[in-house]
C-alpha cells in the first residue's frame, strides 16, 4: 500500500475553505488505496469529521528541552520548525518513510514538510490556494511569508494549484513543470436540489460562510433588488461577525441564520430553505488581494 504524509498547520475537514479543499483530496486518495497519515502541531488538533479513516500523530507543543517559540519573534519559529523536522525524521515510527510528503502552503509546519522531504529524499507536493503574501494572516509578517513560500515552493517536486490564475501567479517562484492545475474536487454530499413554487414569488437569496466589510455594499443591494420582487435576504455566518453588525446598521433588512457546525448541515439548510447562493467577491481586486487567484466557490 502505499503511504503519504500529510505535514501541515491544520487539519483536514469542514471548518474553512482550505482545510475542506484538502479533506476531498485525502479522501479521494483514500478511496484509491493509499493510506494517510496526517502530522500537525499539538495545537491544531481536533476531532475528525465522521468516515474519516486517517492516523494522526502530533508535533510536540514544546518538548522540556526546546526553548520557547512564538510567532510574534520569528527567529524561535524557525527553530521550532527545525526541531519539528527532526522530531518527525527521528520517530521510530517511520523505520519505512512514506512514498510521498505533501503539505499545504498556509505555514511553518509547511517548512518543516519540506525539511523532512529533503531529508527523507522523498517528493513533496505542495497545495497552494492562496498566496500567503496576499492572504495577511496576522501571525505572519510579510518578509515571514515570502520566506516560506520561497523554501517551500523550491523544495516542492509538485506543486498543485487552485487555479490558472493562480498557476500562473506561482510561476515566478518554481520551475513551470513542476506547477499543475488542481481545482476543489467536488463534495461526496449532494443535496436533492429542485425548484420551489414559492421561489417564483419569493426568492431567497442567500450568503453563506465569510462575511466580511466590503461584502456590505453589494449584499445591501442584493437586499433591495429581491426586497423589490418580494424576496428576501438570507445571511449564514457567524453571530458576532461585526460585518454583520455593519449590514444592520445600513438599514438593510435581512434575514440571519447562525453559522452551522460543518458545511454538511450548512448545504442541508441552504438546500431546504434558498433559491441561489451569492459568491461573493469585490468589484475592485484591491479589496480582496486573493480575489485575482482564488477558485471563485471552494466549498
Amino acid at each position: 500500500m502505499r503511504r503519504l504524509l500529510y505535514l501541515g498547520d491544520f487539519l483536514p475537514g469542514p471548518n474553512s475553505g482550505g482545510a475542506l479543499v484538502l479533506d476531498r483530496h485525502l479522501r479521494r486518495l483514500a478511496r484509491e488505496g493509499w493510506q494517510v497519515i496526517i502530522t500537525v502541531p499539538a495545537a491544531a488538533l481536533r476531532p475528525l469529521p465522521s468516515g474519516d479513516s486517517y492516523q494522526v500523530r502530533t508535533l510536540p507543543s514544546r518538548k522540556f528541552w526546546w526553548p520557547p517559540a512564538s510567532p510574534r519573534f520569528p527567529a524561535t519559529m524557525r527553530l521550532r520548525v527545525r526541531l519539528w523536522a527532526n522530531a518527525v525524521i527521528r520517530d521510530p515510527e517511520w523505520s519505512a518513510p512514506p512514498d510521498v510528503i505533501l503539505t499545504v502552503l498556509w505555514g511553518y509546519a509547511a517548512v518543516a514538510a519540506a525539511r523532512v522531504a529533503v531529508a527523507w529524499c522523498r517528493p513533496l507536493a505542495v497545495i497552494v490556494h492562496d498566496r500567503l503574501e496576499e492572504a495577511k494572516l496576522p501571525a505572519l509578517e510579510d518578509r515571514v511569508a515570502s520566506w516560506i513560500e520561497s523554501t517551500v515552493l523550491r523544495s516542492a517536486a509538485r506543486i498543485w494549484a487552485v487555479s490558472d490564475e493562480m498557476r500562473a501567479a506561482l510561476a515566478p517562484l518554481a520551475p513551470a513543470e513542476a506547477i499543475r492545475t488542481l481545482p476543489p474536487v467536488p463534495d461526496d454530499y449532494a443535496p436533492p436540489g429542485g425548484w420551489q413554487p414559492q421561489y417564483r414569488s419569493a426568492p431567497i437569496i442567500a450568503h453563506a460562510g465569510a462575511l466580511h466589510s466590503y461584502h456590505v455594499e453589494y449584499l445591501a443591494a442584493v437586499a433591495r433588488a429581491v426586497a423589490r420582487v418580494g424576496g428576501e435576504l438570507l445571511i449564514v455566518t457567524a453571530s458576532d461577525n461585526p460585518a454583520l453588525a455593519q449590514l444592520r446598521a445600513s438599514g438593510t433588512r435581512f434575514r440571519h441564520q447562525p453559522a452551522f457546525p460543518t458545511s454538511t448541515e450548512a448545504l442541508a439548510f441552504l438546500s431546504r430553505e434558498a433559491t441561489a447562493l451569492t459568491v461573493m467577491y469585490p468589484l475592485e481586486p484591491s479589496d480582496h488581494r486573493r480575489a485575482p487567484t482564488g477558485f471563485p466557490s471552494r466549498v
